[in-house]
């Protein structure tokens, strides 16, 4: 391995022993010291290791629509089988070295189908009856309303009312069925009138003074002013 330069770039001398005579043999010892690299590597292995992996898939029949828009299955062709073999292959990480084994099987599958449905009625659907819960209380509070209306302040409202137009109402009916009948001659070339034709008109004419009273009156005033003429 290369060596870089020493340490120390000198050798130091070392000291000599002093003896008696000045004149004796000498002795110099130097030491060098080099630097060598070091490289500390550290591996770690996963936690697991595969040691073979197999895999097997099934695959069902190809669907196929003829021209009529029958609907029937057939097996796979060997070329896609080889196809779809490599992809499993490459997918999993596939390594022959190591013993993996992968197999493709082409069978049909048992589809069923789910039972029809049959379609529930417009008030059981949930939302109809969504509907029908949100209406609920507006349509109660209508309801309780009409009947207040209806049942208590109508029939107070009418008992509040004086009796007078009551009475006055009864005296035009009463002059509605006494008013004069026509002249004989006028009578005689008008057409006779059936009997149920008569009490019809005979109700309309107590409906309007029912309704209203005023003119019904005011029409009794005309025929009375035309008989004094």
């Amino acid at each position: 391995m290369p060596a870089t330069a020493p340490v120390n770039g000198s050798a130091q001398p070392l000291q000599t022993a002093q003896g008696g005579s000045s004149g004796g043999n000498s002795r110099r010892e130097a030491t060098t010291n080099y630097e060598v690299d070091k490289t500390v590597r550290v591996t770690r292995n996963a936690t697991g290791t595969i040691k073979r992996l197999n895999a097997a898939v099934v695959l069902n029949h190809r669907s196929v629509t003829d021209a009529k828009g029958k609907t029937s299955t057939t097996p796979i062709s060997a070329e896609e089988m080889e196809k779809l073999t490599a992809l499993v292959k490459e997918t999993i990480g596939f390594n022959a070295d190591r013993g993996d084994s992968v197999k493709l099987i082409n069978a049909p599958f048992k589809v069923e189908k789910p039972p029809v449905e049959e379609a529930l009625p417009l008030w059981k659907q949930p939302e109809t009856q969504d509907l029908l819960r949100t209406l609920a209380v507006p349509g109660a509070l209508t309801l309780l309303a009409m009947i207040i209306v209806f049942g208590a302040v109508r029939p107070a409202l009418k008992a509040a009312q004086p009796a007078q137009p009551q009475r006055q109402l009864d005296a035009v009916v009463d002059d509605v069925q006494a008013l004069p009948s026509p002249p004989t001659a006028q009578a005689a070339a008008l057409p006779a009138l059936e009997a149920p034709v008569v009490d019809m008109r005979l109700n309309q004419a107590r409906a309007l003074a029912k309704e209203n009273p005023a003119a019904m009156a005011n029409i009794v005033r005309g025929w009375s002013a035309k008989e004094a003429a």
